[in-house]
């Protein structure tokens, strides 16, 4: 497990398997953004308590057991969640339920809802496209996590936009244009180190951004090689192309 800090508050932990926790610290106290999976939030759990620091709430950017399950390790915590979860919370109980023990979020939060919390001011934007119930956080004025809106591979390569069942492609790409318009000067992912450079930020999102936008410009018709920008082999997660298209096709 790797911790990277983005000043003096905002921890980033990222694990050895790709995953990503966000602790937001004031005070010894804590809010962590996505959850991993059980063990992911366990070693977070012991880390922090160490620094005498205690978890009071836990925010997903969306509703997927890699981002939520994690959930579990803590008690009496507040849970929030885009409004749109329980389509996914629905799907997940039904097809992993036993296994992963999935709670549902207390609290819900809107499109453009502010909030300020353990002295962090809070907003909260609907991000679609890897999944519906997606969300970006802005912490502050210069910080953003995505989730799974941009992603990074365990070689520190860029990684294919996923849009995954419950999401689509022009909501990606809606998404991401958000994210350039934001202009934040670090952007935490749910998988892969950060981002930090207004210049690296927006060259990695619009490299994302046009291999999208050509999927839409072909009909779904272009291959993989060319939608991208730069070779092939300097990306990972080649096999989301055939299920981006699949869900492009279907949504169109």
């Amino acid at each position: 497990m790797e911790l990277q800090r983005i000043g003096d508050k905002i921890w980033v932990y990222v694990f050895e398997d790709n995953i990503v926790i966000t602790a937001l610290i004031n005070n010894h106290r804590a809010i962590l953004i996505d959850a991993g999976f059980d063990g992911h939030a366990k070693k977070i759990k012991e880390n922090l308590k160490v620094e005498g620091i205690i978890v009071e709430t836990i925010i997903f950017t969306h509703y997927h057991p890699d981002h939520v399950a994690g959930s579990n390790a803590f008690e009496d915590v507040q849970l929030m969640c885009n409004r749109k979860y329980e389509h996914n919370y629905e799907f997940f109980v039904k097809n992993y339920g036993n296994e992963l023990n999935l709670k549902k979020p207390t609290k819900v939060f809107g499109d453009d809802e502010s909030m300020t919390l353990n002295g962090f001011n809070l907003k909260f934007r609907d991000a679609p496209g890897h999944s519906d119930c997606g969300s970006i956080i802005v912490i502050g004025d210069e910080v953003i996590n995505v989730g799974d809106l941009v992603m990074q591979g365990l070689n520190d390569k860029p990684a294919l936009p996923c849009v995954n069942y419950d999401g689509s492609v022009s909501g990606h790409i809606r998404s991401l244009e958000l994210i350039i318009e934001l202009d934040p000067n670090a952007l935490i992912m749910g998988h892969g180190r950060p981002f930090i450079g207004k210049d690296l930020i927006q060259d990695e999102v619009s490299k994302r951004l046009s291999y999208l936008k050509k999927i839409v410009a072909t009909n779904g018709e272009a291959k993989l090689e060319e939608c991208l920008v730069e070779d092939k082999d300097n990306w990972e997660l080649h096999q989301a192309h055939e299920s981006n298209i699949a869900m492009y096709k279907e949504r169109s």
